[in-house]
């Protein structure tokens, strides 16, 4: 101790940089509700950082960060820069990795001074000092880290598992988006056809031709058409602002923004033997079966490490006194004796969360082998269905140009078969729009079975 009383305080003061220079620093940030409100009201699709990881993933236009036209991808894109949930499970995978430089810390020894005043003995002053340095026993930091390191991984497993059911999200509401649009033209072109039979039947009856009866069933069907489109449009205007919220944008945001999907009345064939080999992987490569088993890693490690505290870690206490002229110098040492508690309720808690995280396992492993039996059945079917409303259609397709070349070359006034057909041929054409939707969706289930997309 009188070495330490001997000290320059310059050296002193180089100790306390030693012991304190690598502290961290506190900056304050505090939110700004009116100002995070201002951006998500102003945020768009041709924000500068979604371009720039657009061009980042060659999705921009050749030679120059624009966008003409939105598919499912570049839409994708932009909801992983924009969409609020995501940033939020991202930020909370940064706090469970952060969790790994905790478990990597070693405990610090702890500095006890211990001065005293004797009277009336001279010199008066007992002065000393005693480190307690703790040593943890039985691999309890090697545990602690694996713990960490499995949540984190599991947390990097549920960002991306959120990801992609952001992406079937996604997905889902573009193919309601594009199939309402195609159904809002049929029932336009069903409504215009309508009205033309309308107008045909009033002409009638003005000629005595037909009776009041026919004109009111007219005009009942035109108007229900009428009803129809105007529900229509609601559809596809509401479909569009559940695009917008899971992109991550207001609704304005997709204004003037062109949405499209190429060759979507073609969906793509599957390879069935090819979907079944990725479908019989999904109960074992799935991101969420990842998550699921880094968690249950996490539940064995955490076992592992209370088991290992009912050991007890080690205190070595060295110390210095420096006692009335006399140096002494102390080794002692104290370790907790497990007499009472063996660390028994923690290593009860740690098994049964074990066994719950197995039991979780079991569960959605379970789900996933029933989900791909679904999926394939329910693309099967819609194909079928697919087929043979496209069989119908084409035949009153057909039907239809026969009336046409017939009226055109008769120069006939009264067009009601004509305009019949137009409308039957709008009522199965919806009927075709219909399966090639079931079509799309059943191929998302697909990809949500195997979570992965279906490449052409």
């Amino acid at each position: 101790m009188s070495f330490l009383m001997k000290v320059p305080r310059s050296h002193s003061f180089i100790l306390l940089l030693l012991f304190f220079g690598g502290c961290a620093t506190y900056e304050p940030r505090p939110l700004d509700p009116p100002a995070t409100k201002s951006s998500f009201e102003n945020s768009r699709l041709t924000d500068r950082v979604v371009l720039e990881e657009l061009a980042r993933r060659n999705l921009a236009e050749t030679n120059a960060v624009t966008v003409s036209h939105w598919d499912l991808d570049r839409l994708f894109v932009a909801a992983l820069v924009l969409n609020p949930e995501i940033r939020a499970v991202r930020a909370e995978a940064e706090v469970v990795e952060a969790g790994i430089i905790t478990a990597k810390a070693r405990p610090n020894p702890t500095l006890t001074l211990s001065p005293e005043y004797a009277f009336p003995t001279t010199p008066p002053w007992i002065l000393g000092f005693a480190l307690d340095l703790p040593i943890e026993t039985m691999g309890k930091r090697g545990d602690r880290i694996s713990v960490a390191e499995a949540k984190a991984r599991a947390a990097q497993l549920g960002l991306a598992d959120t990801m992609w059911q952001l992406r079937s999200r996604l997905r889902n509401a573009l193919v309601e988006y594009i199939s309402g649009q195609f159904e809002n033209k049929s029932i336009g072109e069903e409504s215009k056809a309508r009205g033309e039979l309308l107008r045909f039947a009033e002409k009638k009856l003005a000629e005595g031709e037909a009776s009041i009866f026919e004109v009111e069933t007219a005009r009942t069907e035109q108007l229900a058409s009428q009803l129809n489109l105007q529900a229509s449009n609601n559809r596809v205007v509401e479909s569009r602002a559940r695009l917008a919220a899971i992109i991550g944008v207001p609704t304005e945001g997709l204004a003037d923004i062109a949405l499209s999907w190429r060759d979507f009345e073609t969906p793509q064939g599957v390879d069935l033997n090819r979907a079944k080999e990725f479908l019989e992987e999904a109960p074992l490569t799935r991101a969420d079966i990842q998550r699921l088993l880094a968690e249950y890693d996490s539940a064995e490690a955490a076992l592992k490490l209370e088991i290992a505290k009912q050991y007890p870690d080690i205190h070595f206490s060295p110390g210095y006194t420096w006692d009335q002229g006399t140096h002494k110098v102390a080794f002692g040492g104290s370790l907790t004796l497990p007499v009472f508690d063996q660390n028994q309720g923690p290593i009860a808690e740690a098994e049964a969360k074990r066994s719950a995280a197995e039991a979780h396992f079991l569960a959605l492993q379970a789900k996933v082998i029933n989900d791909r039996s679904v999926a394939l059945l329910h693309y099967k079917g819609s194909v079928e269905a697919l087929r043979d409303s496209q069989s119908t259609w084409k035949n009153v397709i057909t039907r239809q140009e026969r009336l046409n070349q017939r009226a055109l070359e008769l120069g006939e006034l009264d067009r009601t078969a004509l305009y019949t057909a137009q409308v039957q041929s709008a009522i199965f054409n919806r009927s075709r729009l219909m399966a090639i939707r079931e079509v799309q969706l059943s191929l998302g289930l697909i990809e949500d079975a195997i979570q992965k997309p279906l490449q052409r």
